[in-house]
């Protein structure tokens, strides 16, 4: 039985596999809402995903799901649906994977051997929706961004890799971003970001000329135990995450995290001081880093890769 938050990610994919939405925003127009809230119920958020938003959602797009698996999860997704539906592919792909191939491509960070073997096996033009929630309930995966993951990645040309790119937003000026957010689509990053497990856009001023508001900066977990002094890294704590130039400290205790914008104030009590001058942070700080594995600059065809 699905959940209250499976059955609005999957209404969500369906409306938006069908053109009938493109974004989040879409969806709250068309029912009079406001996008917080409907995000906040895509969340989960019981406070604003119940049975109420649920039917104006039918309502505004014909009543064309079942109202009883609307509100319980049982029986199937669509009015009118014959059973036999249930079991035939979801969409028609060109550039098709098995499911195991899938995953090390593109979910790589993950122990896929957790699903099972029979799955794995399965090309991705063969699973049902069933089968993919199923899948991302095992995996720990948003249902609404796996499906749609995967109709990107089947229709794409086999021009390079796709990856996600993040919902991200930062503090005006000291690097700092946010992967909490959900994924805003993908981007297919052909051979310039082709180590990349994800993609963010950078805001703010800390990291000009390198890394300027705007661009798309590839990154992948760090695998090794150590980094590589004056390299660029994402670097999160528990409060913060931040997009910074990594040295380490004179004792290796901690890491130096400094900023690409050397500009100094020029007038007031911090007259010649840096505007975005280094801070560390200790290691037992560090929750997780992520290497930035190249930038793809806005207006630019110009990319650094690493």
């Amino acid at each position: 039985m699905d959940t209250k938050k499976d059955i609005i990610q999957r209404v969500f994919a369906h409306l938006k596999s069908k053109g009938l939405v493109h974004t989040q925003k879409n969806l709250a127009e068309k029912i009079n809402s406001s996008s917080p809230n409907v995000s906040r119920a895509m969340k989960g958020d019981e406070e604003y995903l119940t049975d109420s938003l649920l039917l104006r959602i039918n309502e505004a797009f014909d009543n064309i799901f079942n109202e009883e698996w609307l509100l319980s999860g049982e029986g199937e997704m669509l009015n009118d649906q014959p059973k036999a539906e249930k079991q035939t592919p979801v969409a028609s792909f060109g550039y098709d994977y098995k499911l195991k191939d899938f995953f090390k491509d593109y979910y790589s960070y993950l122990d896929h051997k957790e699903i099972e073997g029979n799955l794995l096996e399965k090309q991705i033009s063969e699973l049902t929706e069933d089968e993919m929630a199923k899948i991302a309930n095992t995996m720990k995966l948003d249902y609404r961004d796996f499906s749609y993951g995967i109709e990107i990645v089947s229709k794409s040309p086999r021009t390079g890799k796709l990856v996600p790119v993040y919902n991200t937003h930062a503090a005006a000026g000291n690097g700092i971003v946010s992967l909490d957010g959900e994924r805003e689509g993908w981007v297919n990053i052909g051979d310039l970001l082709k180590d990349s497990e994800g993609s963010l856009y950078v805001y703010g001023n800390s990291m000009i000329p390198g890394y300027p508001p705007g661009c798309l900066i590839g990154i992948r977990p760090l695998n090794e135990s150590f980094i590589e002094p004056g390299n660029v890294y994402v670097v999160e704590t528990e409060s913060n995450r931040y997009v910074k130039r990594l040295y380490y400290n004179k004792d290796s205790s901690a890491l130096i995290c400094l900023s690409d914008n050397h500009i100094k104030h020029t007038d007031g009590p911090m007259n010649g001081e840096y505007m975005y001058p280094p801070f560390e942070i200790s290691f037992s700080d560090i929750r997780l880093i992520y290497k930035v594995t190249g930038v793809i600059k806005r207006n630019s065809i110009s990319f650094k890769s690493y």
